[in-house]
This record gives C-alpha cells, sequence and structure tokens, in this order.
C-alpha cells in the first residue's frame, strides 16, 4: 500500500508542477504579446482542462495518453492502396503497410495480394503509414482526414525504389 500512496503523491506532485508550469509560462509571455491578463492556478488549471476536452477528446487511449496515441478505442478509418515498383510500376506481393510507431503494439498492418493490393482498418487521427518490402526502400506518407475525423474510407498508394 505504501507504493500506492508514493505513487500517488508524485502524481499529484507532478499535476500541480505541470499547472503552475503552464500559469508561469502565460504570465511571462501572454501579457506581453497579446496584452492579456495574468492568470492564477486554478484559472490555468481550467484552460489546460478545456484544452485538454477541444484537443483530445474524453476518450483516453488504452495506455492513458491521449496527445500520443489514437484516442478512440477501435480503429475506424478503412485505410487501402496499391504499391508498386517506381521504375516498373509494377505491383510489389507481399510488401508491408503499417502504421509507423502509432497507436497499441503490435501496429495496424496489411500485407499486399499479387496485385499489389492492400487494406486494413486504422484510426482516424493523422499519423505516419510506412511500406515496406525486401530489396526496396522504405516509404513513408502522411495520412491526412479532415477537420472532424469523419472521414471513414482512404486511399494511400507507394511507389517504392529499388535499393
Amino acid at each position: 500500500m505504501n507504493g500506492f500512496l508514493l505513487l500517488l503523491l508524485i502524481a499529484i506532485g507532478i499535476f500541480f508542477l505541470i499547472v503552475w508550469l503552464f500559469k508561469w509560462l502565460w504570465n511571462i509571455t501572454m501579457p506581453d504579446l497579446f496584452k492579456l491578463t495574468q492568470i492564477k492556478f486554478w484559472q490555468a488549471f481550467r484552460l489546460i482542462l478545456i484544452v485538454s476536452i477541444l484537443f483530445c477528446g474524453f476518450k483516453l487511449s488504452r495506455s492513458g495518453n491521449a496527445l500520443f496515441q489514437p484516442s478512440s478505442a477501435k480503429p475506424k478509418l478503412l485505410l487501402s492502396g496499391t504499391v508498386k515498383d517506381a521504375k516498373t510500376e509494377k505491383p510489389i506481393e507481399g510488401a508491408k503497410v503499417s502504421d509507423d510507431k502509432y497507436g497499441p503494439k503490435p501496429y495496424r498492418s496489411a500485407v499486399t495480394d499479387s496485385e499489389g493490393n492492400y487494406i486494413y482498418l486504422t484510426w482516424t487521427e493523422e499519423h505516419i503509414i510506412i511500406a515496406t518490402a525486401p530489396n526496396y526502400k522504405p516509404k513513408r506518407k502522411g495520412l491526412t482526414t479532415n477537420l472532424l475525423q469523419t472521414d471513414r474510407e482512404k486511399i494511400i498508394d507507394f511507389d517504392l525504389e529499388p535499393e
């Protein structure tokens, strides 16, 4: 029980430190730049809370870190496309297309069929998609969605350069 209590005290201390740091940064920056008034500790706390709700929503990822992980529990975006050889334009069979270090492990992925096609479910938040294949240089592309993240399907094609 002592370990839990110590962990709880450390978490509370970090919370107060983050709010105090935000307040301090606000008070040394915003009044000079934008002629805004200085804020107090609990005003800083409420601003952090508002920003968290606006940008992260109420949902937390499985790891509990909504800033760096997908906020939705289940992937809802159907990602598909083709992987081809950049020089011959022939499809590459057996290429792997995946979320590049995004979301819980194992990362979402698919392997291309004989026509170079792939399809898998991923999250609607913007992140990097990587295509790899033996004897080819890996290629990364950004997955972008509309502002409200209401896209349900997206197509990303890859042209891989031979090594």
